[in-house]
């Protein structure tokens, strides 16, 4: 019995387990690069194959022969969406219910310099607020009629008149800009908006290749999502971004609040009994890789019941430990 009433909703945190893997690769011939968009919605994915039929017409008969040519590869139409407000919440919600601990003396170092007050180091996080700042220091000084706040040189009493001299010249609505919550979000707003941006530009690069190296290819996705998908390798073909204008935009940095992922995709696979040959490769990243050899309907021949089949492609029921 729970001890804080009825549980009402379980968030099965869909971001945790289902996922889009770009793979890049190493132009050096070391392993890959790897790069992750977590499914924060449910996708939705059409899948589709198509068979290569040679057809013949026999004169006199009511009806074709066809003659297998082979198929084309399975095709996959990947839909899902990126909701910053929705990025935000998760993000504050999983920040938030991490089980508090002790701070060592580099984690309170860190901390204290990845603050909004400190702007001056070169820690990651600052550099990340920077940029979300900047756009809004951009903004503000729009609204001030190009005038931005003073950089408060010299001694004290300069800086005092250098103050008065801004706020006297400043607009109303400079005034009012600063004090309006949609115009100063907290921190991690702008670490998400951050991770917005950079997932569109992985959707943006699926189809190019390395310019400095042309001979390396786009990178290859692989679709993670439940047991149905299940590290599916595939090259895109074709992306399409489109955005909910009735969800709104950020007044900073003019994101869509909702933004609307399409991507069209052909799945990879090799011969049974070729290798990858890809440096890093280790056991558990080859087991997932189990879905890149081609098959077909040959492990349906033999006469094993639906049991016996369940049994062998089982690990569990083998008694194999997972």
């Amino acid at each position: 019995m729970a001890l804080f009433g009825t549980a009402t909703k379980i968030d099965t945190q869909p971001q945790v387990e289902n996922r889009l893997i770009f793979e890049f690769p190493n132009t050096q011939g070391g392993a890959i690069t790897s790069r992750v968009l977590p499914f924060f919605e449910n996708p939705r994915i059409t899948e589709n194959q198509e068979a290569n039929l040679a057809s013949y017409d026999v004169l006199g008969r009511s009806g074709n022969f066809f003659g297998y040519t082979g198929a084309k590869s399975k095709g996959y139409n990947l839909e899902f969406h990126l909701t910053l407000p929705h990025i935000v919440q998760t993000a504050a919600a999983e920040l938030f219910t991490q089980p508090p601990s002790p701070m060592s003396r580099s984690e309170k170092k860190k901390a204290f310099f990845s603050t909004r007050r400190e702007v001056g180091n070169n820690s990651r996080s600052s550099k990340i607020e920077l940029i979300y700042e900047k756009s809004r220091q951009d903004l503000l000084a729009l609204i001030n009629n190009g005038l931005e706040p003073p950089a408060l040189k010299g001694n004290l009493g300069q800086k005092v008149q250098q103050a008065i001299d801004f706020q006297q010249n400043s607009s109303p609505e400079y005034a009012l800009a600063q004090d309006l919550d949609a115009y100063q979000k907290p921190f991690i707003y702008a670490q998400a908006v951050q991770l917005v941006l950079f997932w569109i530009k992985l959707i943006r690069v699926s189809v190019s290749n390395n310019q400095l190296h042309p001979t390396f290819g786009p990178p290859v996705l692989r679709i993670k999502l439940g047991a149905l998908y299940d590290y599916i390798s595939c090259l895109a073909t074709k992306y399409t971004l489109t955005w909910d204008d009735s969800a709104g935009y950020d007044v900073v940095t003019y994101l869509p609040n909702r933004i609307k992922i399409n991507l069209s995709l052909v799945q990879i696979q090799r011969n049974p009994g070729t290798d990858r040959n890809y440096a890093g490769d280790n056991l558990a990243d080859a087991q997932t890789r189990r879905n890149e050899i081609l098959s077909g309907w040959e492990e349906f021949e033999d006469s094993r019941s639906w049991a016996e089949w369940l049994e062998s492609e089982t690990p569990a029921l083998r008694g194999v430990q997972v």
